[in-house]
């Protein structure tokens, strides 16, 4: 059952199974005040929420590392999550996941067991087992449901052993749920704020908030804004490209052979009309894609800042002069 508010001292709550009549009664008994029962419109999507708020915790696992890699996948999925994290502690290993942008325990293994998942996922990935005293990368596949679940792995040695984070990339499902502006649950005045500024014919619109808060989410859903009249060449570059577009060229940049500055500099040879950065990094990507903006393209990329006003420091930081410096004989003046 799924507890929903508490109501002149009543508990109120829906049943996933309204065959359930023992349960009532025994919640009564637990919590001390009366339980009313709502009717469900969907008792599934009751036992869907349940598993996505309520995990399953404790230290017993059964079945095969690969088995818990792909129990553990599932949940992500179904709570939305876009890091699965898997950190040895020194009482045993600890699962999180990071969801709308925190991080929240979703169970604790036995710190076996989650050695065992480790050299699981490692070895789906293509990782060398047998070290564990440097990072490594890679990147793994796993069939769930309907969907192809493309993660990307890395890993680190601590003192307490090694750990593990993986990267959900988004699947069709979700890239087609989240396809359209309007669809990403914004309100109503930024929508209409963020299309204003999609319309203007150059300038730089810039993305910020913690990890997985949805800036690239918002980002490929502004390009497919952008691509439906057909009539703009649109160019990105990433690292790396996590959903393919029809109707718009995407560079794919690679740390020994397309770096992104080299790229972002060829990209204006290209008569580009909107450019699309994955990240800005660094304080030349930074400067290119400014004065891009300021010879008439429209630039989209992200920032990381925790909010806009952060931006702004975040820029300047990185040495872009977003006031204009006075004059000699200005400076004289206010002297």
């Amino acid at each position: 059952m799924l507890p929903l508010a508490i109501n002149r001292d009543r508990l109120q709550v829906v049943l996933a199974d309204e065959d359930n009549a023992l349960a009532v009664p025994q919640l009564e008994v637990r919590v001390g005040m009366p339980v009313q029962v709502l009717r469900a419109k969907d008792p599934q999507s009751v036992a869907t929420f349940i598993r996505r708020y309520y995990p399953q915790t404790g230290s017993d696992v059964a079945g095969t590392p690969l088995g818990l890699f792909e129990e553990i996948v599932q949940r992500a999925i179904l709570c939305r999550s876009s890091d699965i994290h898997l950190d040895p502690e020194p009482d045993g290993g600890r699962v999180r996941l990071r969801i709308d942008g925190m991080l929240r325990v979703d169970r604790q293994l036995p710190l076996a067991s989650l050695g065992e998942l480790v050299s699981a996922i490692k070895v789906a990935a293509r990782l060398d087992i047998s070290e564990r005293r440097v990072p490594q990368d890679g990147q793994v596949t796993l069939r769930v449901a309907a969907d192809e679940i493309s993660m990307r792995v890395a890993t680190v040695p601590t003192i307490r052993g090694e750990k593990m984070t993986l990267r959900i990339l988004p699947t069709e499902s979700l890239v087609a749920e989240l396809s359209a502006l309007d669809a990403l649950g914004i309100s109503e005045g930024h929508h209409q704020m963020l299309l204003s500024t999609l319309d203007q014919a150059h300038g730089i619109l810039l993305l910020s908030g913690p990890t997985g808060s949805g800036k690239t989410t918002t980002l490929y859903a502004a390009l497919r804004h952008l691509r439906r009249p057909g009539t703009r060449h649109i160019l990105s570059i990433e690292d790396p490209v996590e959903i393919p577009l029809e109707g718009i060229n995407q560079v794919h940049v690679d740390a020994e052979r397309v770096r992104f500055n080299g790229a972002l500099r060829s990209a204006l040879r290209h008569d580009p009309d909107i450019i699309m950065i994955g990240e800005i990094r660094d304080a030349e990507t930074a400067d290119i894609a400014v004065k891009s903006a300021l010879t008439g393209h429209l630039v989209l990329s992200t920032l990381h800042a925790n909010d806009s006003a952060s931006v702004v420091k975040r820029l300047l930081n990185l040495g872009v002069l977003l006031f204009r410096q006075p004059s000699r004989s200005q400076q004289k003046l206010s002297r």
